[in-house]
């Protein structure tokens, strides 16, 4: 049987929510004023890459070494650009920046929500769209919480620390029920509708802004204030 096409809500808001972060990236890295320095432009531009080749990959279904086409690529993807920031963070984080820019740049978690409609469309296996998705709001709304309580003053170092903890489970748990109910070696879990998230549209979601989301949390713990 044919699997189902994914929506075209589903396929507009990845792609939307895609095309904010290389203009998220400029605006971090040059604070809102003046001309635009080199580190926001190559950080920009890496961005930019970034976003054009998952497009390639996920939307052509390009096969990778040693995992091919499986829903095993997802790690791999994830692992570069996140690997690249933890090398790189301390020249990122060497001239501060906005505590609070970091924070809103977990709004875009709210994509996430896409899973619980594909669950409801009978795309998704509700063993991981539930707590991807919930999950994703719910650091979503920590977000909204921390960026309306503290817009005039300084982020407290506990606020952070909190929006990182339950940010960077989510994620973990995306992953653990994303692998574990896909059609790999390592399935356990939803063998009547294995999951297929890894596909186009959204498999761009883990390949591309969930690494992004993560690049977020990493520079803002990186940068915590004494207290």
């Amino acid at each position: 049987m044919a699997y189902p096409t994914f929506g075209s809500v589903t396929e507009f808001g990845v792609l939307f929510t895609m095309s904010l972060p290389f203009w998220f990236t400029l605006l971090l890295f040059t604070k809102g004023k003046g001309p635009l320095p080199t580190k926001a432009i190559l950080l920009g531009t890496g961005v930019l890459v970034w976003t054009a080749l998952m497009y390639y990959v996920v939307k052509g279904e390009i096969a990778l070494p040693f995992v091919g086409k499986s829903p095993l690529r997802t790690p791999v993807y994830f692992v570069i650009p996140v690997g690249l920031v933890l090398l790189f963070r301390r020249w990122m984080t060497k001239e501060p920046f906005s505590q609070h820019l970091l924070v809103s740049l977990q709004l875009f978690r709210l994509i996430g929500m896409v899973f619980v409609l594909e669950w409801w469309r009978g795309v998704l296996p509700a063993v991981f769209a539930q707590p991807a998705g919930w999950g994703d709001l719910l650091t979503s709304v920590i977000a909204v919480y921390i960026l309306v309580r503290y817009r005039k003053t300084a982020i407290p170092r506990n606020a952070l620390v909190a929006l990182g903890i339950v940010g960077l489970i989510d994620i973990a748990s995306a992953f653990f029920f994303g692998i574990a109910s896909a059609s790999t070696p390592l399935q356990i879990l939803s063998f009547e509708l294995p999951n297929r998230v890894s596909e186009y549209p959204t498999g761009l979601i883990p390949g591309f802004l969930v690494p992004f989301a993560v690049a977020g949390h990493i520079l803002s713990l990186s940068q915590l204030p004494k207290s």
